[in-house]
């Protein structure tokens, strides 16, 4: 018998959002169930955290902390790749992760994944600066995974 994972998606509109909604497209086990955008009404929001199996949060910075008290209310694991957070945002995640599951990363490439694993490989007596490079669209700069790689050394 397969098992069907119901996702509430928001930012399915976004750039990754767009990515995540080609693949979900092509899984057999996961379905967009409730792609939310910034212009979801709120009676769509609330559905979607209430008949949704999970809560992926690819929006903005500026909503992450309603979604996160959104998803504790309906109890709702919950996934964001939003990056530019404050220490309260890891904070009110870190708190959350004491009654729902929740995963953050700042990128979810397996590329980036590998890189942080050869850096903590690496003897310390190098020096490493790292430069980074975007698309004129980038919202935070540094970004959250020149923060996430830099913790890594």
């Amino acid at each position: 018998m397969k098992t069907q994972l119901n996702i509430c998606l928001i930012g399915a509109k976004g750039r990754l959002g767009t990515q995540v909604t080609y693949l979900l497209d092509k899984n057999e086990h996961l379905t967009l169930a409730y792609p939310l955008t910034r212009n979801s009404t709120q009676k769509q929001v609330k559905d979607a955290f209430i008949h949704s199996d999970m809560i992926l949060d690819l929006s903005t910075v500026n909503s992450l902390s309603s979604h996160i008290e959104y998803a504790l209310s309906y109890k709702k694991p919950f996934a964001t790749g939003i990056t530019g957070l404050t220490q309260d945002h890891f904070s009110l995640l870190k708190k959350a992760s004491n009654t729902i599951p929740i995963f953050y990363s700042s990128n979810f490439s397996g590329g980036i994944a590998l890189l942080k694993k050869i850096l903590k490989q690496l003897p310390h007596n190098y020096t490493i600066k790292i430069n980074e490079k975007h698309h004129k669209w980038k919202k935070d700069s540094p970004s959250g995974t020149a923060l996430n790689l830099k913790k890594s050394l």
